[in-house]
């Protein structure tokens, strides 16, 4: 292979791995870490409140108004016929039943900046006054189209970055074919460091299989959120802890699970 074969093969290389990256990046299942985190983890928007036998959240709802969660405050379970009044320091409303167990509809947008709010929920002869702090909506559902949004800018950029170092490897290709020898490795060297910079950023993995998902590490003493619609449909129950005496063992019958792995589960009946 002569010198010209040679830098004509190079220059065809360049070009077929600028392409190539070009479409690692616009697939469709990319995962960019502009993206906004999954929810449930983290903060959600809205509001929450308890009092001595009620807790209550509020989050605005996706058609418009004002989503009220009703849970009892030690076994979680969903408050349904409760009547709840709320006071928004400039007018009185009234939630009413949506349909669901525990969960009410008030005709009231929650405003931008962060307000207190008064409750008083009334349910199977149980009455309890709540307060609300910092009630703002803080997470519209417009604001992940708007990160998405800006993705999708950040990505248009590499994908230009990288067609012009497919055009420029090209015209270098052009160059070496015309006796320009010099030159056309010059801008094919240009274009390999081009299309290096908009596509090897952050570690990604460009591959066609997902990227394995981060495993999720808690603080000692950070809250994990999960919003109380996942609750409700999930059936988490709870129960206030309370002081008394254990036994330092507990036994329990169980049977031995081998695993092929090479160790042995313990799982009680």
């Amino acid at each position: 292979m002569n010198p010209r074969q040679l830098l004509v093969a190079v220059a065809a290389l360049a070009a077929a791995l600028s392409g190539a990256a070009t479409a690692a990046k616009a697939h469709s299942g990319h995962d960019d870490a502009s993206q906004p985190p999954p929810p449930g983890i983290g903060a959600q928007p809205g509001a929450a409140g308890s009092g001595e036998v009620f807790e209550v959240v509020l989050k605005p709802a996706r058609d418009g108004g004002t989503l009220v969660y009703v849970a009892d405050i030690d076994s979680n379970d969903p408050i349904a016929d409760a009547t709840i009044e709320v006071d928004t320091g400039k007018t009185a409303l009234r939630a009413e039943p949506s349909g669901a167990a525990g969960v009410y509809r008030l005709a009231w947008d929650m405003p931008s900046q962060p307000i207190d709010l008064t409750l008083t929920v009334s349910a199977a002869g149980r009455d309890d006054l709540l307060l609300v702090t910092g009630a703002a909506a803080a997470m519209t559902p417009e604001q992940p189209e708007a990160a998405d949004t800006m993705a999708l800018l950040a990505d248009w950029r590499r994908w230009l970055t990288g067609g012009s170092a497919t055009v420029a490897a090209l015209l270098g290709a052009t160059m070496i074919l015309g006796r320009r020898a010099a030159a056309g490795a010059a801008i094919v060297l240009f274009s390999l460091i081009a299309a290096g910079s908009a596509f090897a950023h952050a570690g990604e993995d460009h591959g066609d299989g997902p990227a394995p998902a981060a495993p999720l590490t808690v603080a000692d003493g950070q809250a994990v959120v999960m919003p109380k619609e996942s609750q409700f449909l999930l059936q988490v129950r709870t129960a206030r802890a309370e002081a008394r005496e254990v036994a330092d063992t507990v036994r329990l019958v169980g049977r031995v699970v081998p695993d092929p792995a090479g160790y042995a589960r313990i799982q009680p009946a």
